[in-house]
């Protein structure tokens, strides 16, 4: 017997194994509660936590305005299926989203016909913040003559991803992987054109093999690692972008890095940033700053996708020395070592 919140007990089995997190006042649990997860949403109230056993649940389910933290067992094996019937999720509200794998999204339809948001969709109003964390996101295809935006995931400017694998999502237009929000500790592979669009920031990820315009129009970009991506690795529009301690790896000599309209500010970064890799409208857009390199990264090990540098690369320790500005070299600097 396992006691929550003040005498509330039920009974798991030893392979459960909750993980620690901060349980509300009252927690729902799928199935042995509630068949469905969105049932167990719409008994729950603001505060709420529902847990989801592993298994795979054929549903598209939406938060209903509700401030709740959706917590699965295991991100692998704790499955939401959209059977290619609208969004897979729809948050709203002050909420999180975590350990879950999410997918066969096809979105919802916008005003204008067209669809957006084919894994999760995001319709949290200006003042929600909504966090997904510890999802696969994954085969979430819209129908090219009609999607607009947010194959993987379709946020708001207060939408959090962290540690996240999002892949085989694509759409038409923009954000095959995601679009908006604040992106950290994230995979994206073999997205279509657009993977990652429109970010507040983008931070420690991993682009491989996904389609066009890979990073567009987005506000900085800070240690990425970007192997074998199409055409246009950043596109930078819209906005003054920040680009930093970043390492590019692409095997096709055709592909460009940069398609640069607005300003940006490279540094710290392993690119090619001639002429022949890449695309300026206007060469004084481009401050080329400190410590950029173009050598050949040199890979642990990346025919099984290991993408670390071995030692001895150049560009082991080659990042910026004061990656948090605070004055301290990264020597003395426990949090930029």
């Amino acid at each position: 017997d396992t006691s929550i919140c003040e005498g509330e007990s039920i009974t798991l089995d030893a392979t459960s194994n909750i993980p620690v997190f901060n349980p509300t006042q009252t927690m729902h649990l799928v199935p042995s509660e509630y068949a469905t997860i969105q049932l167990a949403i719409d008994a729950a109230t603001n505060g709420d936590t529902i847990y989801v056993i592993n298994g795979t649940y054929i549903e598209n389910i939406n938060y209903n305005n509700k401030d709740l933290y959706l917590l699965g067992e295991n991100r692998d094996s704790t499955i939401i299926d959209g059977n290619q019937n609208g969004s897979v999720v729809t948050m709203n509200g002050n909420s999180v989203i975590d350990r879950f794998t999410i997918q066969n999204g096809s979105g919802t339809q916008n005003t204008n016909s067209t669809y957006s948001g084919g894994g999760i969709l995001v319709s949290a109003i200006a003042t929600d913040t909504t966090y997904i964390i510890n999802c696969n996101i994954i085969n979430n295809i819209m129908d090219p003559n009609n999607s607009y935006s947010g194959a993987g995931v379709n946020g708001t400017g207060k939408t959090y991803i962290d540690n996240c694998y999002i892949a085989n999502n694509d759409c038409e237009c923009y954000g095959s992987g995601t679009i908006n929000g604040y992106v950290s500790n994230c995979i994206y592979e073999n997205n279509g054109r657009y993977s990652a669009h429109s970010s507040k920031s983008i931070d420690n990820c991993l682009f491989i093999n996904n389609g066009s315009r890979t990073i567009f129009a987005t506000n900085k970009v800070t240690n990425v690692t970007a192997v074998n991506n199409a055409d246009g690795l950043f596109w930078i529009e819209y906005n003054n972008c920040t680009i930093e301690n970043i390492v590019i790896s692409n095997t096709n000599p055709n592909h460009r890095n940069l398609i640069v309209i607005d300003t940006i500010n490279v540094s710290y970064s392993n690119i090619d940033t001639s002429l022949s890799k890449n695309t300026y409208s206007n060469t004084s857009l481009s401050d080329f700053g400190l410590g950029n390199i173009n050598i050949s990264p040199q890979f642990a090990d990346s025919a099984n996708g290991d993408y670390t540098l071995v030692p001895g690369s150049p560009g082991v320790d080659a990042g910026n020395p004061d990656l948090n500005g605070n004055g301290i070299p990264w020597q003395n600097d426990p949090e930029d070592q």
